[in-house]
Parts: structure tokens; C-alpha cells; sequence
């Protein structure tokens, strides 16, 4: 289960390695940064992940960011409430991407729903660069 984070929305995706491919699913809406747990679980509960993966802006940067950091404490939560592994993947450009996969032909995405739908496949994307990096 792939997570593109936010302070307000957070995408969730799930997928297989053996497919290589991530699908959005939902999103769990977040009040400053915290995410509305019983929504997660709910997801959680759900699809029974294996493991969580989270999109880290520059993950290979000495910068720390206050996303960064959010980031990297929403994924000891997801640690500590589901003991499931979390690993991180540099999510550059999974934004564009997932704006270029929204304007394709035969899209049709409602104008209120567009942002939880980049969200939605922007953690696919994360997903699919998880994957892609573990057959390398």
C-alpha cells in the first residue's frame, strides 16, 4: 500500500510486484498533517498490505523539510499502529506524471474531484517506482 502524503489529503494506492503496476484507491483526509485514522484503518483493515510505502520529496537529499519530516513521522505511525514495514521512495515528479496520466483521451475527471485524483495516482506512481526499483 502506497501513500503520496499531505497535509491535507493523503493518496493511497495498492498493487503487487508481480503486476508492477499501482492503482489508486482512495483518500484518507488529513487536518494539519494528521490523518483521520479510523479511514486509514478502515483501508487498512481492508486490504491487509504486506508492506506500506510512502513518496519522500528528495529522498536522496541532505535537506530536511518540514514535509520531509511529516513524511517521516507519519511513517513511524504507520509502523506503530499496523507493525507493518515502511519504506520510502523518491516521489520527484509523480505530480507531473500524474497530471499527464489525468489528461489523457477518455478521461473524464469531475472539477471538484481532480485534486483527490492526482493524489490518488500520484501514490500509484510511488508504488510503481517501489516496485520498478525492487526488480531493478
Amino acid at each position: 500500500m502506497a501513500f503520496d502524503f499531505g497535509t491535507r489529503r493523503i493518496g493511497v494506492a495498492v498493487g503487487h510486484p508481480s503486476i508492477g503496476r499501482g492503482q489508486g484507491i482512495g483518500i484518507v483526509r488529513a487536518k494539519d498533517g494528521q490523518p483521520d485514522f479510523v479511514a486509514l484503518e478502515k483501508l487498512v483493515s481492508e486490504w491487509r498490505p504486506e508492506g506500506f510505502v510512502l513518496g519522500m520529496p528528495g529522498l536522496n537529499s541532505e535537506s530536511t523539510s518540514d514535509l520531509k519530516k511529516k513524511i517521516l513521522q507519519f511513517g513511524e505511525v504507520l509502523t506503530q499502529m499496523f507493525n507493518i514495514p515502511v519504506s520510502y521512495v523518491d516521489e520527484t515528479l509523480s505530480t507531473e506524471e500524474s497530471i499527464f496520466r489525468m489528461h489523457q483521451p477518455g478521461e473524464q475527471i469531475a472539477k471538484g474531484k481532480k485534486t483527490d485524483e492526482r493524489n490518488k495516482i500520484s501514490a500509484g506512481i510511488i508504488l510503481e517506482t517501489y516496485f520498478s526499483q525492487l526488480n531493478g
